[in-house]
C-alpha cells in the first residue's frame, strides 16, 4: 500500500501479509509529507529487496505516522525503516524503539488466522485506555484491555469473519490452507494432478459471513475427460479437513454443503457431466443421490480444457449455481444455510476439494473471489439515500438533501401515502447539487420508478455542463437508458419493459469510466459500453442537468447513491429489501 505525498491514512484492524517490494515498503510506504495512524493493525511476512528498507512500513524522515496497540513482526530483513521516527506505544515491534510499552518478543501468531495464541503476550498489553478495550470476546482473549493486532480494539467484532477477499492469481499462499495433493503451481490453485488416487482440497483461512448471502465466482479449468471432478464447499468442521478420494471427490465431510461438478458418472446420474448440491446437514456429507438437493446435467462440458467460470449466488434462502451463462442460473434450489449446518455466528469455511480414482484428470482454479452479504453491510459506501419519507431528505448521514421543484408527495409501492415522489413530466424535478459532494468513477445508482412515458426523461442524472461530463440513468423510447461523456455524450438503450406501469427497480453500477452493468429488478440485464466522467457535479432527479428538458414523468422513489461498486448480489438484496 502506498501513501501518497501529503495524504493521511487511519486504519484499525487492518492485516499486511505476504506482500513484497523490489526496493522497499513491502507492506506500506510512506511518500513524502504523508501521515497516517495505524491502530490495532497486524503487519507480517512482509518483504523488500533493500536491507534497512521497512519490509512492514516504510518511512521518510518528514513523515508522521502514529503507530498503536499493533504488531510489527517477522518481516525480511526489517520492520520500520531504522532511519524514521514514528510514534509507536502499545505494540509488539521487530525492535526496540522508544515509545510507552512496546515490548521485543514472539507475539504468537496463528499461522492462517494471525489470532494471538492463547499464551501470546499482546494479550491485555494493548492501549490501556477504557475507550480502546476489546468489544468482542473472541476474537479478542483478553477482559483487562486492549489486545495488540487485528483481533483487539474496540472495532474487533469482525476482525476474524472476512465479508469480501480476491485471488486474481494464486501465487501466495496467505490465507489459503492447502490439503491433500492440491498445491499452488504456476499462479493457480491445482487441487490434483491427473494421477490417480488422489483427494485435495484448499480453504479460505478465516471464517467468512454466510448466513444472510453470498455471491462467488471463480475460473476453473479441467484438461481432460477423465474423474471424479471437484466441489465448491462450505463447511464448519475446521481448517484440517479434507474428505476421500475417488467419487466421494473429497468432501464428504461433516457439517457441510457441496456444490459438486462431477465429471464421472455414478448412479443414479445419467450423464456423467452434472452439478449437484449435496449436504446431510451436520452429518457427514456424500455424493449419494438421496443427500442431493437438486441436480442439472444442462452445463456445458467441463472436462474439456477449456476455461469455464461459476457463479453462486445464495441470498434469501436461495441458492443459485451459474455455469458460462451469467445471465440464467443452470440451478436454483431453496435452502436455509442457518437450520442445515451448525454456522458459528453465521460463519463458516469456504473452499474447494477434488478428487480423483482410477480414471484421472488435472483440476485448476485459476481465480477466485467472495463477498458475503449482510444487510448492515448495505451502509458501507452509501453516499447519498433518499428515501422520499414524506420529504427529499437524505438519510445517509452525508447531508446530501435535495430540493424540491414541483414535484409532489404521492403513494409508494405499499401504497403508503406521502412516501415516494411524482413528476409531472413537464417542470418537476429535485435538485441534490447544492450538497452533493464529488461523485467516484466507480459508483452505483438506482431506484424504484413507475411509468408509463414515450419520451425521454432523467431518473438520476451528474453531470458538468460546461466540461460536458457526466453520467445517467433514465428512460427513453420505453427503453431504459444508461449514458455519459467524458467529452461527447453517448448513451445506450436497453430493451426491457420499463414503461409498464409498474414499478420497477432499476441501477447502473459504473465502472472505470468506459463500462456500465445494468440491472432491472434484481436481476443482471446488460452491459454496456460507454464513455464517462464524474466529479464535484450538478446532480439532479427527474430532469437534465444542462438545461429544462427531459423531464421524467411518472413516480421515483428509494434513490441510493453508492460510492463504491455494487455486487449482482448486493443489487438482489437491495430490490428484495424493496419487495
Amino acid at each position: 500500500m502506498a501513501v501518497a505525498e501529503n495524504a493521511r491514512v487511519a486504519l484499525w484492524e487492518t492485516l499486511f501479509t505476504g506482500n513484497s517490494a523490489f526496493d522497499n515498503g513491502g507492506g506500506i510506504h510512506f511518500t513524502s509529507k504523508g501521515t497516517g495512524t495505524l491502530t490495532n493493525c497486524t503487519l507480517t511476512l512482509n518483504s523488500s529487496i533493500y536491507w534497512d528498507a521497512g519490509a512492514a512500513v516504510y518511512l521518510e524522515t518528514d513523515n508522521t505516522v502514529n503507530i498503536d496497540s499493533s504488531i510489527i513482526w517477522q518481516n525480511s530483513p526489517d520492520g520500520i525503516r531504522r532511519e524514521a521516527n514514528p510514534n509507536i506505544d502499545y505494540s509488539c515491534v521487530q525492535r526496540a524503539w522508544p515509545g510507552m510499552d512496546n515490548i521485543v518478543t514472539d507475539p504468537q501468531l496463528e499461522l492462517n488466522t494471525f489470532e494471538l495464541q492463547d499464551s501470546s503476550p499482546c494479550i491485555d498489553a494493548g492501549n490501556p485506555n477504557p475507550n480502546m478495550n476489546d468489544i468482542c470476546l473472541p476474537p479478542g482473549k483478553g477482559e483487562a484491555r486492549n489486545d495488540m493486532g487485528i483481533t483487539g480494539g474496540p472495532e474487533n467484532c469482525d476482525a476474524l469473519s472476512q465479508r469480501r477477499f480476491d485471488f486474481y492469481t494464486f501465487s501466495d499462499p496467505s490465507f489459503l490452507v492447502l490439503r491433500g495433493s492440491a498445491e499452488l503451481k504456476d499462479g493457480l490453485l491445482r487441487l490434483t494432478e491427473a494421477q490417480p488416487s488422489l483427494a485435495g482440497g484448499a480453504w479460505y483461512a478465516l471464517p467468512v459471513y454466510v448466513q444472510e448471502g453470498f455471491e462467488t465466482v471463480f475460473d476453473f479449468q479441467i484438461d481432460q475427460d477423465g474423474a471424479e471432478g471437484f466441489a465448491f464447499v462450505i463447511q464448519n468442521t475446521g481448517l484440517a479437513v479434507l474428505g476421500t478420494h475417488a467419487y466421494f471427490v473429497g468432501y464428504d465431510i461433516p457439517d457441510s454443503i457441496a456444490i459438486e461438478f462431477d465429471t464421472h458418472r455414478t448412479w443414479p446420474y445419467e450423464n456423467a457431466n452434472h452439478i449437484s448440491i449435496q449436504t446431510q446437514g451436520v452429518e457427514q456429507n456424500g455424493p449419494q443421490h438421496e443427500y442431493s438437493l437438486g441436480s442439472t446435467d444442462s452445463i456445458p462440458f467441463l472436462s474439456d480444457g477449456q476455461i469455464h467460470t461459476v457463479k453462486i449466488i445464495y441470498l434469501f434462502g436461495r441458492l443459485s449455481v451459474f455455469v458460462d451463462n451469467m445471465q440464467e442460473a443452470a440451478l436454483t434450489i431453496p435452502v436455509d444455510l442457518e437450520n442445515v449446518l451448525s454456522l458459528t455466528d453465521g460463519h463458516a469455511f469456504v473452499g474447494f476439494t477434488a478428487a480423483t480414482s482410477h480414471l484421472m484428470e488435472t483440476h485448476d482454479i485459476l481465480r477466485w473471489s467472495f463477498g458475503s452479504i449482510a444487510l448492515h453491510t448495505l451502509k458501507d459506501g452509501l453516499a447519498a439515500y433518499l428515501p422520499f419519507n414524506g420529504n427529499a431528505n437524505d438519510e445517509s448521514g452525508n447531508n446530501h438533501h435535495g430540493i424540491v421543484y414541483g414535484a409532489t408527495l404521492t403513494a409508494d409501492k405499499y401504497l403508503n401515502m406521502n412516501d415516494a415522489y411524482f413528476f409531472d413530466g413537464v417542470d418537476d424535478y429535485i435538485d441534490v447539487s447544492s450538497t452533493s459532494g464529488s461523485i467516484p468513477v466507480n459508483h452505483t445508482r438506482c431506484a424504484w420508478i413507475k411509468t408509463d412515458m414515450d419520451g425521454i426523461g432523467q431518473i438520476l442524472e451528474t453531470g458538468n455542463y460546461e466540461n460536458n461530463r457526466g453520467c445517467y440513468l433514465g428512460v427513453k423510447e420505453n427503453k431504459l437508458m444508461v449514458g455519459g461523456s467524458s467529452s461527447i455524450w453517448n448513451n445506450v438503450l436497453i430493451d426491457v419493459d420499463i414503461t409498464d406501469n409498474n414499478w420497477h427497480f432499476v441501477g447502473a453500477v459504473y465502472e472505470y469510466g468506459n463500462r456500465a452493468k445494468v440491472y432491472m429488478d434484481g436481476e443482471f440485464i446488460s452491459e454496456v459500453i460507454i464513455e464517462y466522467d464524474t466529479g464535484d457535479w450538478t446532480t439532479y432527479i427527474g430532469k437534465n442537468h444542462k438545461r429544462d428538458i427531459q423531464y421524467f414523468n411518472g413516480v421515483i422513489d428509494q434513490v441510493r447513491v453508492y460510492d463504491r461498486i455494487l455486487s449482482e448480489c448486493e443489487i438482489q438484496t437491495l430490490f428484495q429489501l424493496g419487495t
